[in-house]
């Protein structure tokens, strides 16, 4: 009988790795330190919603060669109009420089606090801290949440 060989693991590229670690969120809510439906959840899903709506079709793509009509899909449904003048513009007109760029990065980019603590070289649990105020203070502003 031959010598039996076991098969080896793929080693995962550094993305790969990345992609399939939890999120910061997800962290969060493991840890208890927020609810999967408390406010902050509703928050990030709000700003994810109204980010992706809003920048839907600005990447490049193919244009069709045939006319389309203007006035078909011109418009922008209605929740995503109030979600965007009552709650998301003033979150960022209001929000500082840094809590602007953490919560954009943690929420629509899939970044780790720990890395942003890294590259913006802060102390360790200090990004977390400035994504969960951010989180909490939009909360707020929409009304889903007391101040605390």
């Amino acid at each position: 009988m031959g010598k039996r060989t076991t098969p080896r693991r793929d080693p995962a590229t550094p993305q790969t790795k990345a992609r399939l670690k939890k999120g910061t969120l997800e962290k969060l809510i493991t840890s208890g330190r927020i609810s999967s439906t408390g406010p902050e959840i509703q928050a990030a899903e709000d700003i994810y919603r109204v980010w992706s709506s809003s920048t839907h079709g600005l990447g490049l793509a193919q244009s069709a060669p045939e006319r389309v009509s203007r006035s078909f899909g011109t418009m922008d449904p209605s929740w995503l109009i109030s979600a965007r003048q009552d709650r998301y513009l003033p979150f960022m007109r209001t929000a500082s420089n840094a809590e602007k760029n953490i919560v954009v990065a943690v929420v629509i980019e899939g970044h780790s606090a720990r890395a942003l603590d890294r590259a913006y070289r802060k102390r360790s649990g200090t990004c977390l801290e400035i994504l969960l105020h951010g989180l909490r203070r939009y909360a707020v502003l929409a009304g889903w949440a007391k101040v605390a």
